[in-house]
C-alpha cells in the first residue's frame, strides 16, 4: 500500500510537469485557455479512510455460580492472569465437611455391598437369632407395661368420676344423674349431667376388657374413656370455678373443697394419659424391633440374591455421586479465568457477601487487539470482509503503521448523529506490544486495486449523453474523444481503460466554456 502511494505520487508529479509545460507553451501564445495534464501510468487505489477504537478482542466477566463470603482475593487489578487459574474463592469449609461425610458414607455402602456379596457367616446369624430373643423380650415387658397404663388409668379414671365428680351428683350412675343444684347455669349443667351419662356407659365398658388380653382393643377403649372423662372433668370444673357461690346450704369451704378434689382428678387423668401414651410408644418400638430382626434374619437365611447386590451397588453409585456433587458446589465457590489476559475490573473484597452470578472479575484478553469502527452508509458498499488496510494510532507518529484486515461488517445499520453506519471489525494482522486497549485509530482500507494502469486526474472525464470522454490537446486547440473508465482512486485519479494513450495530454479545466479553439 505504501508502494502504490509512491506510484500515484509520481503520477500527481508528471502531470504537474505536464501541467508546467502547457503553461510555457501558452505563455509563449498568450493566455493559456486551459488547464492541462499528462495521462500516465501507474498504481491506482480505491481506499475507505475511517476513525475507531482498539479494544481486546475477548473481554469476559466472570461470577461466582452461587452466592457466599469472600474468603480470599488472589488477583487485583492489572495483574496478569492465565487460564484456570484461581481469581476469588467463597468460604467452602462446610462444603468439604459434607463432602467428607459423604465419602464416608461410599466407604459405608462399599462396605455392606462387600458383605451382600460374601454372604452371612454362621456367627453374624447367631448374633442376629439373640437380636430377635432379646428384642422378643422388651415386647412382652412393653406389653406388660402398656396393660399396667391402662390399668392404672381406669382406675385414675374411675376415681376421678365416681369418688371425686360424684360428690356434686344425685344418681350419677343412672340414667338421670342431677348435678348439684348451686350451678345456676341450667344449660351447662344438663351439659355435665349428659356428659355424667355417657362417661359412665364409656367406664363400664373399659372394665370388660380391662383385664383381657387384647390390647389392640383394650388401647381404643381407654382412650375413649379418658377422653370423655377429661372433657367431662373440665366442663364440671369450669361450672364450680365461676359459677357457684357460698349460701346456706354451701359454704365456701365446701366449694374450695370441691375444686380441690376436681383439680386433682383432673391431674391424676392427664397423667394416666401420660403414662399411656409412653407405654403405647415404647410398645409400638419394640414390635418394630422384633419386626427388624425377624426379617434381618430372614435375610440372612435366605442368602443375598442379584437382585439385592444390583440394588447395594446402586446405593454405592448414588453415594459417589452425592461426592461428585459436594465436590461440583465446590468448585462453584471458586472463579478461575477463563481465557489469558489482564484483569481490568475486580468489585469483591474479602469477607463481603457475594450474591451468585453478579459479575465479580472483568478480564481482558492480551492474545489479540482488534478495531471499532462505524463506516458510513456512502462508503460501505467498497467495504468487504478479508480487506487490507494500515491503521495508525494517535499515541504514535503518523509513519507508524500497524497492518490490519477486516474481520467482520454488522449486516444491521447503526444511526449515529442521524447518519447511518455500518460496524466493521478490523483485526490486526501482527502482534505489537505497542498495541493497548482503547487507543484511537485511524483507518485506511484498501478497497481496490488495479497496478500499472493507465490514469488522468478524475476532473479531466466529462459526461455526455451518457457516455465519458476526455478532451485531449492537439496543437492549439483540443478534441473530445470518447473514453471508457475503470476504477477511480481515493486520490482524485481515475482508470482509463481505453480511448487514449500513455503520454496524451488532456483539459482539467476550461476557463472560459465558450472558447472555441
Amino acid at each position: 500500500m505504501k508502494k502504490a502511494r509512491k506510484k500515484i505520487a509520481l503520477c500527481i508529479l508528471m502531470a504537474a510537469v505536464g501541467l508546467g509545460i502547457s503553461m510555457l507553451i501558452f505563455k509563449k501564445k498568450g493566455d493559456m485557455p486551459f488547464d492541462t495534464a499528462v495521462a500516465g501510468k501507474t498504481d491506482i487505489v480505491l481506499e475507505v479512510a475511517s476513525t475507531g477504537r482498539v479494544q481486546p478482542t475477548d473481554t469476559v466477566e466472570v461470577a461466582f455460580e452461587m452466592g457466599g463470603r469472600v474468603k480470599s482475593v488472589a488477583k487485583k487489578v492489572g495483574n496478569r492472569v492465565a487460564p484456570g487459574e484461581t481469581l476469588l474463592s467463597l468460604d467452602n469449609s462446610e462444603l468439604y465437611a459434607q463432602k467428607a461425610q459423604a465419602q464416608a458414607q461410599v466407604k459405608a455402602a462399599q462396605a455392606l455391598l462387600s458383605e451382600l456379596k460374601a454372604g452371612v457367616r454362621p456367627e453374624e446369624l447367631q448374633i442376629k437369632r439373640t437380636a430377635l430373643e432379646n428384642a422378643e423380650r422388651s415386647l412382652v415387658r412393653s406389653q406388660e407395661q402398656f396393660a399396667d397404663a391402662m390399668r392404672d388409668a381406669y382406675v385414675k379414671a374411675d376415681d376421678a368420676v365416681r369418688n371425686k365428680a360424684d360428690e356434686l351428683f344425685s344418681n350419677p350412675r343412672t340414667n338421670s344423674p342431677v348435678f348439684t343444684s348451686v350451678v345456676s347455669n341450667i344449660g351447662a349443667r344438663g351439659d355435665i349431667e349428659q356428659k355424667r351419662v355417657m362417661v359412665e356407659e364409656a367406664l363400664v365398658s373399659l372394665a370388660d376388657i380391662v383385664h383381657g388380653s387384647d390390647n389392640a382393643a383394650s388401647k381404643a377403649v381407654s382412650k375413649k374413656v379418658l377422653l370423655q372423662t377429661g372433657l367431662f372433668l373440665d366442663s364440671v370444673a369450669f361450672a364450680i370455678n365461676n359459677d357457684v357461690s357460698p349460701n346456706i346450704a354451701v359454704s365456701q369451704g365446701m366449694i374450695e373443697g370441691w375444686r380441690f378434689d376436681i383439680a386433682s382428678a383432673r391431674a391424676a387423668v392427664s397423667a394416666a394419659v401420660n403414662n399411656m401414651t409412653a407405654a403405647e410408644q415404647s410398645m409400638a418400638s419394640a414390635e418394630s424391633a422384633v419386626r427388624l430382626a425377624k426379617s434381618e434374619i430372614a435375610l440372612a437365611e435366605a442368602g443375598t440374591d442379584e437382585h439385592k447386590i444390583r440394588a447395594q451397588e446402586a446405593n454405592v453409585e448414588s453415594a459417589e455421586a452425592q461426592v461428585d456433587a459436594l465436590a461440583a458446589q465446590i468448585e462453584k465457590t471458586v472463579v478461575r479465568s477463563p481465557i489469558s489476559g489482564v484483569i481490568a475490573k475486580q468489585d469483591v473484597r474479602v469477607g463481603e457477601s457475594v450474591s451468585g452470578f453478579s459479575p465479580a472479575v472483568t478480564i481482558i484478553s492480551d492474545a489479540q487487539f482488534e478495531i471499532e469502527t462505524f463506516v458510513p452508509e456512502a462508503d460501505i458498499a467498497f467495504v468487504r470482509v478479508g480487506l487490507p488496510a494500515e491503521v495508525t494510532l494517535d499515541a504514535y507518529t503518523p509513519e507508524d503503521f500497524f497492518p490490519a484486515k477486516v474481520a467482520t461488517i454488522d449486516p444491521t445499520e447503526t444511526i449515529i448523529e442521524g447518519v447511518a453506519t455500518y460496524k466493521v471489525t478490523l483485526l490486526f494482522v501482527e502482534k505489537d506490544e505497542r498495541v493497548r486497549s482503547g487507543m484511537t485509530a485511524n483507518i485506511t482500507i484498501e478497497s481496490n486495486k488495479r497496478e500499472d494502469v493507465l490514469v488522468v486526474p478524475l476532473r479531466a472525464v466529462i459526461s455526455k449523453d451518457s457516455k465519458e470522454y476526455v478532451r485531449v490537446v492537439e496543437g492549439k486547440t483540443y478534441r473530445e474523444i470518447a473514453v471508457t473508465t475503470g476504477l477511480h482512486g481515493s486520490d482524485g485519479m481515475v482508470e482509463i481503460v481505453r480511448g487514449i494513450t500513455e503520454g496524451d495530454m488532456v483539459v482539467t479545466f476550461l476557463k472560459n466554456e465558450s472558447d472555441q479553439l
